[in-house]
């Protein structure tokens, strides 16, 4: 792909039709910039190098404690170019297990059905083990996100912003609250479209 007096840019592509390698060349000398990337025979990428810098490599484990890493099925674990590691594992249905790693903070997820309303899900994110640092996300049954919290600053409340859906069949958002801001609500048109979003100063 050449620009009108501009630079050239050039790829090359395996079998399957994956990108192995982006060169652009300057127009009027020799000089290239190159990023190359590898796969293997499943089309997983297994290393990717951006232009002057070293390999990113990646490897893939499946099986029970995949990775490593207790109660994983599966693992990708990422090494960067100064050996610094990320092992992203995740359970047999595919969700989130853990993130760890000597390049990361550690992340644990876990997953329990909510309390207060049936068929809601709780997912909880625990980073650095400590139980302090936590993130809290309850889904619908649609997979929305209708309520998330984490900790505040220090002596204050938890953040926790909470959406409203209309439950008259269009399931569009209708208000987001968040702790200490007015609310932020939404009107649609009849295809569906955001006409018109607003604070709701009077409910502050």
């Amino acid at each position: 792909m050449t620009k009108s007096g501009g630079p050239t840019t050039t790829y090359a592509y395996d079998s399957k039709g994956a990108t192995l390698s982006t060169t652009l060349y300057d127009g009027g000398t020799d000089q290239a910039i190159i990023s190359s990337s590898s796969y293997d025979d499943a089309g997983r990428i297994t290393s990717e190098t951006a232009p002057g810098l070293s390999p990113v490599n990646y490897s893939y484990a499946y099986g029970a404690n995949a990775g490593g890493v207790t109660n994983a099925t599966y693992a990708r674990t990422t090494t960067f170019a100064d050996g610094g590691t990320r092992i992203e594992a995740k359970q047999l249905d595919g969700r989130p297990l853990s993130v760890s790693g000597t390049a990361v903070v550690e992340q644990d997820f876990s997953y329990a059905l909510d309390a207060t309303n049936s068929g809601y899900l709780d997912t909880t994110a625990t980073v650095g083990g400590s139980g302090t640092r936590w993130a809290l996300v309850v889904t619908d049954w649609a997979g929305r996100t209708v309520s998330s919290s984490h900790p505040g600053f220090t002596g204050q409340a938890n953040f926790v912003q909470t959406n409203i859906y209309d439950t008259a069949g269009t399931g569009h958002l209708l208000e987001m609250d968040r702790t200490g801001y007015a609310p932020t609500k939404y009107q649609y048109d009849a295809m569906g479209s955001v006409v018109l979003s607003g604070l709701d100063l009077g409910k502050r």
